[in-house]
């Protein structure tokens, strides 16, 4: 009997360690009357606000799951991290641990356990365009997870989600870092709205250096006292090698709140506190709930904000 106890304990240890409970599953039309998109729910709390990837030429508006039409509170033009409002029952705050720090050869797990994932490089250009957020190319065994699937480090903690698969070089996929899915969510609580973030600071995609060509006056780079010619070392102690970088710390900054920035100028390493503003060409609030964010795309010449 005791025997019995144990190989049943150990089975429940087994399924349980690294998965979620059962993925719950939304259906988007097709914007152009093509097949049907289908992706994976992330809950995020016990009221029945999701997240998930509206991949291009999915409407996003009309999602549906479990015979119930989800309403969409908003999407973030720049990643397709879609916010949607469901029935509760069932759903739980998911816990999400941290992937942006992730290096190439991790290997990562969906959390069904249908397929493993080595992740390969983190892509910032996509057919030679700069892309908004660093993303994570994967490659995978099995089946092609869908959008939205949580991945799983080693440790059984979500540090990713899946965005869409990718047929070029191999079986592949990208995937977004946990953290991604924290900043828009914390965003979007904090004011009704998904925005990107402004800084007022000018920088030269051409430069090795992540030099400032100028800065706009009144700006909350001109405030925090960044002047031209200086060198951007880091961003909250994360280091900015590269204007990618930079465009990448764009992304995770939140409207009013401070980010820590260290700099070179000449010589001296100087450390200041910026207070990132929305950008009023981007915003998507409450009023505008149903509506899809308005495209963001970054720009082609030689700047950032």
């Amino acid at each position: 009997m005791k025997s019995l106890l144990l190989l049943k304990a150990v089975f429940f240890i087994l399924c349980a360690v690294g998965t979620l409970p059962a993925a719950q599953k939304v259906i988007f039309p097709d914007l152009y009357g093509g097949n049907d998109h289908e992706a994976v729910l992330v809950p995020l709390d016990d009221q029945g606000l999701f997240a998930t990837i509206g991949v291009v030429a999915a409407d996003v508006r009309k999602g549906s799951s479990r015979g119930e039409t989800l309403k969409l509170l908003a999407q973030d033009a720049q990643s397709r991290i879609t916010l949607l409002k469901g029935d509760p029952k069932g759903a739980f705050a998911t816990t999400f641990g941290s992937g942006r720090d992730l290096q190439p050869g991790a290997r990562l797990k969906a959390a069904s356990g249908q397929s493993a994932s080595v992740l390969v490089s983190w892509e910032t250009q996509f057919m030679g365009r700069l892309l908004p957020v660093s993303f994570m190319r994967l490659h995978h065994t099995g089946e092609t997870p869908l959008p939205g699937t949580p991945l799983l480090d080693e440790n059984g903690e979500l540090v990713a989600i899946t965005h869409q698969g990718t047929e070029t070089y191999g079986q592949g996929m990208y995937a977004l870092p946990a953290e991604a899915f924290q900043r828009v969510l914390a965003d979007y609580l904090q004011s009704g709205e998904i925005r990107s973030c402004f800084c007022g600071i000018n920088l030269d995609v051409r430069n090795p250096l992540v030099a400032v060509i100028g800065v706009r006056p009144e700006s909350p780079a001109a405030k925090a006292g960044l002047k031209t010619g200086d060198v951007i070392l880091s961003i909250e102690g994360r280091a900015v090698r590269s204007y990618q970088d930079m465009i990448n710390a764009f992304f995770y900054m939140v409207s009013g709140q401070k980010v820590s920035c260290r700099y070179l100028r000449g010589t001296a390493e100087k450390t200041v506190e910026i207070v990132p503003v929305a950008d009023p060409r981007y915003v998507l609030t409450r009023e505008t709930e149903g509506k899809v964010a308005p495209g963001h795309s970054l720009k082609e010449e030689a700047t950032a904000e």
